[in-house]
């Protein structure tokens, strides 16, 4: 049955009555499991004609992968992102057997965390009422709402954590800065 170019048919997978507009080729997939069934083609495909790589091919695709991360940041950081989160109940069953495995790294990450952190919550009366204030500035790198308190100089390549240190900044920013120099990081920004 048909309504102009509105075609109705039954999908193959599931047996639901799918509605679309036709041009050409009809569809045999509904919309949820269309998605499915291609995957399920390109595993087959892959499975029957597999690829082999020599050892100057796969070097040329790490260098082209590499450079292609490095032009499209954005774009790296939303698809890792897809990634995180389709994978979050793997991602924890791995992280769980991994801490299960290395409980001795697991500990001396602890430590090396705490130090850390007591060096980061180290500030004097001043600094601390400072960093408070920096919450109500806007993002110093690119204007959006400030969440977070950014060290110019990082800690870790020996700034200070005084109120002369710090500013205001967006996870964002803060997240790509993070322990670059202020000058090198304003440079990849432009």
């Amino acid at each position: 049955m048909s309504k102009g170019n509105l075609k109705t048919f039954d999908c193959a997978e599931c047996g639901h009555t799918f509605s679309y507009q036709c041009r050409g080729r009809p569809r045999v997939s509904c919309e949820d499991c269309a998605p499915a069934r291609k995957r399920q083609q390109i595993t087959e495909w892959n499975a029957a004609h597999p690829r082999v790589l020599t050892p100057e091919q796969k070097a040329a695709a790490v260098r082209q992968a590499t450079a292609w991360n490095a032009a499209h940041p954005d774009q790296r950081s939303q698809i890792n992102r897809r990634h995180a989160n389709k994978n979050k109940q793997a991602r924890a069953a791995y992280r769980k057997q991994w801490e299960a495995a290395n409980q001795d790294k697991l500990k001396a990450y602890g430590a090396k965390y705490s130090q850390w952190h007591r060096r980061q919550t180290d500030l004097d009366k001043d600094s601390y009422g400072y960093a408070m204030d920096l919450y109500t500035d806007p993002c110093v790198y690119c204007g959006a709402v400030a969440e977070e308190v950014d060290h110019i100089v990082p800690v870790s390549a020996g700034g200070p954590n005084h109120w002369s240190n710090l500013t205001a900044s967006c996870r964002p920013c803060n997240r790509h800065k993070h322990t670059k120099p202020l000058l090198h990081f304003m440079l990849q920004r432009s």
